[in-house]
């Protein structure tokens, strides 16, 4: 009897040991029809933005033969390319590490002219400004030094007894005097 219990036991955890592995094997099961399902949307929505670019084109040859044939170009490419740059090597500098450092060479002296440029053209506003108030406080005291000196010149005419007038011309950088020499 006991050995009937133990080998009922057993039965049982085989039993409860098979549908708990068959439950995980349905989930995994409908895990890969999602990955399944998932894929064949992606490939789907890629053959329909491929139809919009053209036609599909019927591919008659293996895959083996589609990738020697796209090996075989990639060959002529870097065939082309060294031709190239074999050219340039003649032509200029060189490869195409060359030409890179030459790039970046030029981009540095380009951007560092750039830069001297806008300090130039900031110290150039500076600059104008700067005349422009200096020419501003040059007009004010040419002004005052005409009034005072037509203002001294009048004072010592009418000390001496007569009536005197100073006309200044700036412009034409000249210089009047008008004396009335009858005394008052």
């Amino acid at each position: 009897m006991v050995v009937l219990v133990n080998a009922k036991a057993k039965a049982e955890g085989a039993i409860q040991h098979f549908n708990q592995k068959g439950v995980q094997y349905e989930q995994e099961l409908e895990r890969q029809e999602q990955a399944i399902e998932t894929q064949e949307s992606i490939v789907a929505e890629a053959t329909n933005l491929a139809e919009e670019e053209c036609e599909r084109v019927e591919v008659t040859k293996g895959m083996q033969e589609l990738q020697s044939e796209i090996q075989v170009l990639e060959a002529r490419i870097k065939e082309k390319e060294s031709e190239y740059f074999y050219f340039l090597s003649n032509y200029r500098c060189g490869s195409r590490e060359d030409l890179y450092n030459e790039l970046m060479k030029k981009s540095t002296s380009y951007e560092e002219s750039k830069a001297q440029l806008d300090r130039t053209v900031k110290l150039l506003e500076y600059m104008s400004s700067t005349v422009s108030v200096r020419k501003e406080i040059w007009l004010k005291f040419r002004k005052t030094i005409s009034v005072t000196a037509k203002t001294n010149f009048r004072d010592f005419m009418k000390k001496r007894g007569y009536i005197g007038k100073l006309i200044l011309d700036h412009d034409n950088q000249a210089l009047n005097l008008l004396v009335n020499f009858v005394k008052n």
